[in-house]
């Protein structure tokens, strides 16, 4: 009696058509639909699907000790969804990729820049660009380096390091301690050829 062959079982693993399934859904492309900042989380649209709150890729994500950045998308934002084995439980979203609606804001290869909303960004160019580093905002720029300060507003500069203070505002400068210009002190220096009558006093020493 001849051998009954019999069909073999089926391996989903093995299967090419259940291999192209698993890949599409572990990648899907989309748009943002919801942001929830106090849990940075955000809800994904890709074509009938939208997600449950899930997790944002960041560029660092450290902590204070081993370096954060904090950069959140936007509702709008093209983007890409990455669920390991298809399992949108585990899922997380790539942000940033341009689109018609959220275009790039610059077109050059020798420039680097970043827009933090519609007014302000910082920028940086080549050389052969112009050579130059761009910050722009409307409100006010603040440098910290230890107990040193430097604070620029649209109306005033204003320093501040080792106990004394520089400010520049409405045409004046002000300067809570002495000024020190070519070795000559601005409130102890003294005056030569002094003598009564309207003479003008000599060059301060």
């Amino acid at each position: 009696m001849p051998a009954v062959m019999l069909p073999d079982e089926y391996n989903p693993e093995t299967d090419p058509q259940e291999a192209a399934r698993a890949q599409g859904a572990m990648l899907r492309t989309g748009t943002i639909a919801a942001v929830s900042h106090a849990r940075a989380r955000v809800r994904f649209r890709s074509g009938g699907l939208l997600t449950d709150w899930l997790p944002w890729i960041e560029r660092r994500a450290g902590g204070k000790k081993g370096g954060t950045s904090w950069w959140p998308p936007v509702a709008g934002e093209q983007g890409l969804l990455l669920a390991p084995g298809g399992d949108l439980t585990r899922a997380v979203v790539l942000p940033g990729i341009f689109s018609t609606a959220m275009p790039a804001s610059e077109r050059s290869a020798r420039v680097a820049r970043e827009d933090w909303s519609e007014g302000d960004f910082w920028e940086w160019r080549q050389k052969d660009e112009g050579g130059a580093l761009h910050v722009q905002t409307g409100a006010s720029i603040s440098l910290a380096v230890g107990d040193a300060l430097l604070r620029i507003t649209p109306r005033e500069i204003h320093l501040s390091a080792g106990g004394a203070t520089l400010t520049l505002g409405g045409g004046v400068v002000t300067a809570s301690r002495d000024v020190i210009a070519g070795g000559i002190s601005l409130t102890r220096h003294v005056h030569g050829g002094v003598k009564p009558g309207p003479s003008t006093t000599g060059r301060p020493q």
